[in-house]
């Protein structure tokens, strides 16, 4: 699935570079509204009071750690060994007690069902196909108890073609780097892929500290054929919606959707 390994020069998606700098490059990423958002689809959605959560693909741990400290019994798992250090470094920090685990999101194992899912942040786009994405959802339903919500962030196929993705630069700072993130988009139609290839330079005032280079390829996804996927797998779609808009419709100009179902 994910590849952590690292070789001439670049870094592959999730390795210990990228993963090193995750939490800088996106410092201005709201989990704390994110959270909101996700507690007000469980209260919408769902009937019985959601307890127990697991979080697929939670990266350094920004969603889990937050629902943990609101009283929820989280689970959350990541196939980045790199990612989850750094998430139980935060989790000893909280002094909160999330469980991290290290596993592929379309093939783990747990003596568990849950009350909810969530995959956040459009990771379910690093699957490689939509044979792997239904993989996830069958593996996901078998971890959930009846009528229990799964919640997962895509990229929107229809947006992602009207807008295409643009050649773009980010500066972040923190008080003692500075961080130049470049990306370099290729958009593979066919495939329903977008390979963004990113050179990041790292600054401690004019000195150069780090430079590296990394690919992820995105898969996109449209909500019909996400609709028509979540069905043949056991669920039960009741949204998908704009991210953060509970009652909105996808359009052209929603790059990023939220998909809300229930395990039949």
């Amino acid at each position: 699935m994910f590849e952590n390994r690292e070789s001439s020069g670049v870094t592959s998606a999730f390795g210990t570079k990228y993963s090193k700098y995750y939490d800088l490059i996106y410092c201005d990423k709201d989990y704390e509204s994110e959270v909101d958002y996700l507690e007000k689809i469980f209260k919408k959605h769902s009937e019985k009071r959601i307890h127990d959560v697991i979080d697929i693909s939670c990266g350094t741990g920004g969603h889990a750690i937050l629902l943990a400290k609101r009283g929820y019994s989280v689970t959350a798992l990541d196939a980045s060994s790199h990612m989850l250090e750094i998430a139980r470094e935060k989790k000893v920090k909280a002094r909160i007690m999330p469980r991290f685990l290290l596993a592929n999101m379309n093939d783990f194992r747990l003596e568990q069902t849950f009350d909810a899912c969530i995959s956040m942040f459009d990771s379910i786009d690093y699957l490689g196909s939509l044979e792997e994405v239904e993989a996830t959802f069958i593996n996901v339903r078998k971890h959930l108890r009846p009528d229990s919500l799964f919640i997962f962030q895509f990229w929107n196929g229809i947006a992602v073609i009207a807008q295409r993705p643009a050649e773009r630069m980010r500066v972040v700072e923190s008080r003692e780097l500075r961080l130049i993130r470049y990306a370099r988009p290729l958009l593979r139609v066919a495939e329903q892929k977008c390979e963004v290839n990113y050179h990041t330079i790292v600054l401690r005032g004019r000195e150069v500290v780090d430079e590296f280079e990394e690919r992820h390829v995105m898969l996109f996804l449209y909500p019909k054929e996400v609709e028509l996927s979540l069905k043949r797998c056991g669920f039960r779609p009741v949204g998908i919606h704009p991210f953060r808009k509970l009652d909105g419709e996808v359009g052209e100009e929603d790059w990023s959707v939220i998909a809300i179902a229930k395990r039949e």
